[in-house]
């Protein structure tokens, strides 16, 4: 079962992606907090599948949180998903430039829509 972790700083929609992903066949982990998720991601023996990220949130934004797991020879290699309600296109851009995989804006992207491009990243991923 491939395991993904959400790191969202709004608990609602953290269970709603969680939710979805559990109901069609993911293990799933949660976190509120950047901060939280790379303490979590440096402790856990086993890493995730696939990370998806919010961009704002407090204490660590998720652009720091990308910044540190890609310096990180033990995470770097875990696909990320930014999935967000920014709206700026330098967003997009300077998110993959960072090392995401895939940027996704939370209302313009059905939920439909974001299993079946995160099933083809983990697909890519593990060939």
């Amino acid at each position: 079962m491939k395991k993904i972790f959400i790191i969202e700083d709004d608990k609602f929609v953290s269970d709603m992606y969680a939710r979805l992903f559990r109901t069609n066949g993911y293990d799933v982990v949660q976190s509120q907090s950047a901060a939280e998720a790379l303490d979590m991601l440096g402790k856990n023996d086993g890493l995730p599948d696939l990370i998806i990220l919010d961009i704002h949130m407090p204490e660590m934004s998720g652009t720091d949180f990308l910044k540190n797991i890609k310096h990180n020879d033990r995470i770097k290699g875990v696909p990320v998903v930014v999935l967000t309600n920014s709206f700026y296109e330098e967003d997009e851009k300077r998110f993959l430039d960072l090392g995401a995989d895939l940027f996704l804006i939370k209302i313009k992207t059905s939920n439909q829509e974001i299993l079946e491009k995160v099933g083809r990243l983990l697909e890519r991923s593990h060939q």
